[in-house]
């Protein structure tokens, strides 16, 4: 492996490290905002002046009572095993420490996201519980699509009321089903940003990408925890339950110091009240500096006021220039950098970049390779100015190519004869004869190559373990690994053998691909065959249950005596669910049946004659004792003494008055004063008036209390703004609701102390039905029956009975002048 090549795969090992610094860094403790911004800077050697600028909210956030929450759960075939046990504890416990008044959607993600929720549930209770259980079932497949999952958490509030939200995501945050670009991922955080949707995370797997996972929470407001399986769940869980519920103030407008010469990221990051919020760039002028910010917070708009200081340029910031070159290249949407603490993290990772670039000049140097030690010593530099081992570096490069008779080459030269060694300078040993450098490079080479080699079958190994449970993913390694192999720098007939060997494992991947879709596609089949199956053992099994409930309640009717209703109900129902579950299948149900029909049959008319004859026997022998009791003769003494007709009729007007039709229902005082006022005259006079102004002008006329029956009437087509144009005077109010409200096809009636307005279809449902009370005389004898004048003189002897008759009658008054 060549030194620029060595080179290249050091700088890619740093940024991982710089990203691990990041992820596993301690979570920054709860603020209560109010305090000031802190500007720290650099100068570079070249005079540029980089800044980074901590900032938090002005004035203390409130928590919102209520909110919300996406829960983004993993659902990939990286997270397996002890790691996917370890997210569902976690899950449960981030449940747990949720607010009762919280509403939570749970959201499976892989390559595509799935709902496991019906919509925002309560996060503890039966719908979650039925969430979670469908999550379990769920089987860890194929890749992740990040910016699927991304889509899926702001299309999850689209449709909610705007109050305070959050997203929470369970994961690595690989993304192997979709490449995440910065144009792309910028879409959607700008959508979350426009949402008002933080995004927080909790980071777990075997690999984890927490550069993409920092980009998202610092850009849109959230938190990032590291986990790890040691970690106690209840602890993270409440963790990421403390995320979820502090409060975020979105910046509106912001107004940057004229100084500020470039600021990344372009968009201002969201506030939170339980850490800062970074942003870095370059910067001109000695400040102090100030600086104007709209929030959008739980309290409402507000406006913070910043006048920030720089602080003295420390070499400790030399991270700054490579931070800022990188979020040039795309603005800083995937800018990790979220508050102080990950500045840290990026300063340690620096440091570990300059000393192992350091240590590559010094290992190139004792080579012979003076460009690539020169070229990275100044590297070392560039970073760190003040880095004493790189400028020592430097010099003795500087002295071996200026000593006397020095032949060093200033690249390796692989191909031709070994050049001549120059004698060492000083502090520098000789270098190897010819020959060496070649063979100490081909060595190398070949370690690189087994190396290689050996992550080609470790892949392939692995990849050929996931292909009986998830091919998908397996192909997902393998076209990565080959990838990887084709900017490998190695010899071609190496990187050819290992591509052949990774595209025949593709090839094996593939055709597993096909057969566990058929195994898959069978196991639906037969689990379908078993469901059908159990459906119409379930069915049979409740048919016979219900049959056998059916005899019991015959065979009570029966002991009870109440034959009909055993034959009308009970057998007949058994009949109709015998024809209709058995029609087909001939069995013993249909002649039970058809037994318990003709047995109660039978023995209900068998006791109806019984009875009968007893009764006729019993009534022979009771007319019998009526007639031999009729043969008792008895004295008229002392006679009956009947009052004069005039009494009668005054007692006949008393009963009519109060008895003439009795309501069973007792009306109360209300009732008995509507039924007065319907008696006593009333005057309407109004064209075209609306309904409801006519029944307005009763109520305060009569001081009654009427309602109209809204439903019944909008049933009809009638509504209170209906037209009514009456003109009535001297009538009774209720003969003038009669003729207002038959033109209408409307009746009245007195239910619930009011006089209700409706329908007569309403008025024939049973809760109007009442039960009146009417003398039989006035029922059964009319008075034109009696008036006839041969009555009278047919009885004339009955004088005392025809006057009596004239008070029973009411109407029979005259028959006691005819009596007399």
């Amino acid at each position: 492996m060549s030194l620029p090549t060595l080179f290249r795969t050091v700088t890619v090992a740093l940024v991982s490290v710089a990203v691990a610094f990041s992820v596993t860094g301690p979570a920054v403790s709860a603020q209560k905002g109010g305090e000031g911004p802190r500007l720290d800077t650099y100068r570079h050697a070249d005079g540029t002046r980089y800044f980074a600028l901590s900032l938090r909210p002005a004035k203390p956030l409130a928590a919102a009572q209520a909110r919300h929450v996406v829960v983004l759960f993993d659902t990939s075939a990286s997270q397996t095993g002890e790691f996917r046990s370890h997210a569902l504890e976690v899950l449960g416990n981030l449940l747990a420490g949720l607010s009762p008044e919280d509403r939570v959607k749970l959201i499976a993600v892989d390559t595509h996201a799935a709902e496991m929720s019906e919509g925002f549930v309560a996060p503890t209770g039966r719908e979650m519980e039925a969430a979670l259980e469908k999550l379990r079932r769920r089987a860890p497949l194929g890749a992740t699509d990040m910016l699927g999952a991304l889509d899926a958490a702001a299309e999850a509030f689209a449709a909610e009321p705007e109050q305070a939200r959050a997203a929470v995501y369970i994961g690595d945050g690989m993304s192997k089903a979709r490449w995440v670009d910065s144009t792309e991922l910028e879409k959607r955080i700008e959508r979350l940003l426009e949402e008002r949707v933080p995004v927080s995370s909790y980071a777990i797997g075997a690999e984890l990408n927490g550069l993409l996972l920092g980009a998202i929470a610092g850009r849109t407001g959230g938190r990032m925890i590291e986990g790890s399986l040691d970690a106690s769940t209840e602890q993270v869980g409440a963790q990421v339950a403390g995320a979820v519920q502090a409060a975020v103030a979105w910046p509106e407008s912001v107004t940057w110091p004229a100084e500020f010469r470039e600021i990344f990221p372009k968009l201002p990051p969201p506030l939170r009240a339980d850490r800062d919020s970074v942003v870095i760039g370059v910067y001109t002028g000695q400040g102090p500096f100030e600086m104007q910010m709209s929030v959008a917070g739980p309290q409402g708009a507000d406006q913070y006021n910043w006048k920030v200081t720089p602080s003295e340029p420390l070499e400790t910031n030399n991270f700054l220039p490579e931070l800022v070159e990188a979020a040039r290249k795309d603005g800083g949407v995937s800018l990790p950098v979220r508050g102080r603490d990950s500045l840290r993290y990026a300063a340690t990772a620096m440091a570990i970049g300059v000393h192992n670039a350091t240590e590559l000049a010094r290992q190139a140097l004792e080579t012979g390779d003076l460009a690539n030690a020169e070229r990275l010593a100044r590297e070392a530099l560039n970073r760190d100015p003040e880095n004493k081992a790189a400028q020592k570096i430097l010099e003795q490069v500087d002295q071996r190519r200026t000593a006397p008779g020095a032949r060093a080459p200033e690249v390796l030269n692989l191909v031709g004869p070994g050049a001549p060694a120059a004698p060492g300078g000083p502090g520098i040993g000789a270098l190897p004869e010819g020959g060496a450098l070649v063979e100490a490079f081909e060595q190398e080479q070949r370690a690189v190559q087994q190396m290689i080699s050996r992550q080609v079958l470790d892949t392939i190994n692995k990849a050929r373990a996931k292909m009986s449970d998830d091919p998908e993913a397996a192909k997902l390694d393998l076209k990565m690994q080959l990838e990887n192999l084709q900017a490998a720098d190695i010899e071609p007939e190496v990187k050819q053998q290992l591509s052949n060997q990774i595209q025949a494992a593709l090839r094996e991947a593939n055709r597993r691909e096909v057969e566990l879709a058929e195994r898959r596609r069978e196991q639906l089949e037969n689990l379908a065959a078993a469901e059908e199956r159990r459906l119409i053992y379930e069915n049979l099994i409740g048919t016979e249950e219900k049959l056998r409930q059916l005899m019991e309640r015959f065979n009570s009717l029966m002991d009870e005596g109440k034959y009909r209703t055993a034959e009308q109900v009970a057998a007949a129902e058994y009949q109709e669910i015998v024809q209709a579950e058995f029609r087909n299948v001939p069995s013993i149900r249909e002649a039970i049946g058809g037994l318990a029909t003709l047995n109660s049959r039978t023995i209900g008319y068998f006791t109806d004659a019984w009875a009968l004859r007893v009764a006729r026997q019993k009534g022979v022998v009771d007319q019998l004792y009526q007639v031999e009791k009729s043969h008792v003769p008895f004295p008229d003494e002392p006679p009956i003494i009947y009052p004069d007709a005039e009494v009668w009729r005054e007692l006949t007007a008393r009963r009519k008055e109060r008895y003439s039709a009795m309501d069973l229902a007792s009306p109360n005082e209300s009732e008995r004063k509507i039924s007065q006022a319907l008696r006593s005259p009333t005057e309407l006079s109004f064209i075209e008036e609306p309904l409801q102004n006519v029944i307005d002008y009763l109520k305060d006329f009569h001081n009654i209390p009427i309602q109209l029956d809204r439903r019944s009437l909008e049933e009809v087509g009638i509504s209170s703004d209906t037209p009514v144009t009456v003109d009535l005077k001297g009538i009774t109010l209720r003969s003038a609701l009669k003729l207002m409200l038959g033109d209408l096809d409307l009746k009245y009636a007195i239910k619930d102390e009011v006089l209700l307005i409706t329908t007569p279809e309403r008025l024939e449902e049973p809760e109007f039905m009442t039960t009146k009370v009417y003398p039989v005389a006035d029922l059964v004898m009319p008075p034109g029956r009696f008036s006839m004048g041969g009555f009278g003189g047919g009885f004339g002897g009955m004088g005392g009975f025809g006057g009596g008759l004239g008070g029973f009658g009411g109407g029979l008054g005259g028959m006691g002048g005819f009596g007399g």
